[in-house]
Order: structure tokens, then sequence, then C-alpha cells
């Protein structure tokens, strides 16, 4: 399948430029992202799950160190993670994630090229907050993505 052959594909690369990559951190976290999306979306066991929450959690933590100027990865990577945990019903993770990707691009001052990436956490942070009843901050998140169209 696709996600085989992408894991499989990063992996290589993991092997090939270990030195090189020991220097170019960001390539490194565009790395892990990509194992992680890739993991997440193979998904057929929990191991996949596991692997796909701690390659996210790599790509945060090299990301994080790199901001201000990976701010939009970091997250793109928050938005990422988020979408792992509903597969397993796991609205509360997603939230924490995803409102750490709100964070990110802080919500209250967007900007246009901020806004597509704002939208998109708003809309999947309303929708995991309306799985575990919060109506209330969900109707407020839907209709800030109202507010922005």
């Amino acid at each position: 399948s696709y996600f085989d052959t992408s894991i499989m594909h990063c992996n290589r690369l993991l092997e090939d430029n270990r030195a090189f990559l020991a220097n170019d951190s960001a390539r490194t976290a565009e790395l892990y992202h990509r194992m992680a999306v890739s993991y997440r979306g193979r998904s057929t066991s929990i191991a996949d799950f596991d692997s796909s929450n701690n390659y996210f959690a790599k790509a945060v933590l090299i990301r994080t160190q790199l901001l201000p100027t990976a701010e939009l990865d970091l997250a793109n990577t928050y938005l990422q993670w988020g979408d792992l945990f509903p597969r397993k019903s796991k609205w509360k993770e997603a939230i924490t994630v995803l409102e750490k990707s709100e964070k990110v691009l802080n919500f209250n001052q967007i900007t246009q090229a901020r806004q597509i990436w704002t939208i998109d956490v708003a809309l999947r942070l309303g929708s995991a907050l309306s799985q575990i009843g919060e109506f209330q901050h969900a109707r407020e998140r839907i209709s800030a993505v109202i507010a922005f169209l």
C-alpha cells in the first residue's frame, strides 16, 4: 500500500542520511512528521497508532526548538497529530493537541497567510469538542469560522 511504501522510504532516508539529518533539524522534523502521517494513514494496529504518536511527538519537539521560523510547520504538525486521536475515540487528547495548534496560530490575531490553517483547526476542534459534549465551546469555534468566511 501507499503508506507501507512511504514508511519504508522514510526509514531508508533516516538510515542513509543520519549524519546529515543530525545537522539539519528542520529536515529531520519534516521526516518525522511524514513518518507519523504514514503510520496514521496505515493505522492497522495499536502499534501503528503508537508509532504515529511517537513520531509526531519527535517532530513537535524539534519544531518547537526552531520557533519562530517553524511556526506554521509546528501548527501543521499539531493539526495532523490531532487527527490521530479521533481514530481511537480519544477526543480529549485530540482537543489538547488541536488547542496547541490553535495557540501557535494565535487564533485571535488571524492574518491572511494563516486564515486557512486557522479555519481548519477551528473546524476540527469544534468537532472534537462537540464529541465530548462541550457544545458552547464548539459553537464558539464554528462561529469564529463563519466570521472568517
